[in-house]
């Protein structure tokens, strides 16, 4: 079966949008499993890379080794504070859903200089030995950004303020070049071109 955090986070905001027109024990009850499925280690068959024990790292695609693809994971905690925001579920889920987006979000503080390459912004922080440098593609550089702008406000974090600001100021031709020969290189390695 498909193992994504990712994944997971969608449904979870799906559901509970459902669960404003409809309210249903049943949807409740999966929201809670995906929720349980965000505490498991990517190598205890789970989704997700505990750098501490409270810092989660919550994996788009879980592999043999952790990847860390950052719009993933930024996903995942809108998914959370989307249950986090619901006043319609029961006190334990949006607690748990809490507590998961801290560990989520300690994890991002722990790992988001990582993703900066100084001029453009990393798309994983893949460990597989054979897997290059990995810059984001435009797109995905303009997304992280925003979802760094949202959580930001949302949060009043200054550390994601600073680096949404960073990220979105890399936009030049100049740097959009550079990513470009970078990125066609791993293309390349990993002989996607």
């Amino acid at each position: 079966s498909w193992k994504s955090a990712f994944t997971q986070s969608r449904a979870i905001s799906i559901l509970v949008r459902g669960l404003l027109l409809n309210p249903n024990s049943e949807w409740i009850s999966v929201v809670h499993k995906s929720l349980n499925q965000l505490e498991i280690a990517y190598n205890e068959s789970g989704v997700t890379v505990k750098l501490s024990e409270d810092a989660y790292f919550y994996e788009e695609y879980p592999a043999s080794s952790p990847t860390m693809v950052l719009d993933g994971h930024l996903f995942v905690l809108i998914g959370l504070l989307d249950v986090i925001q619901a006043k319609h579920l029961p006190p334990s889920i949006v607690a748990q859903a809490q507590r998961l987006f801290e560990f989520g979000l300690n994890a991002l503080h722990q790992t988001l200089p990582s993703y900066d390459m100084g001029f453009w912004t990393k798309f994983n922080l893949c460990e597989m030995p054979h897997y290059p440098l990995d810059p984001c593609t435009v797109s995905y550089q303009k997304l992280i950004s925003v979802q760094l702008e949202s959580l930001a406000s949302i949060t009043n974090d200054s550390q994601l303020k600073a680096y949404a600001s960073k990220f979105k100021q890399y936009l030049t031709l100049k740097n959009v070049l550079k990513m470009y020969r970078i990125k066609a290189k791993t293309l390349k390695q990993l002989g996607r071109l």
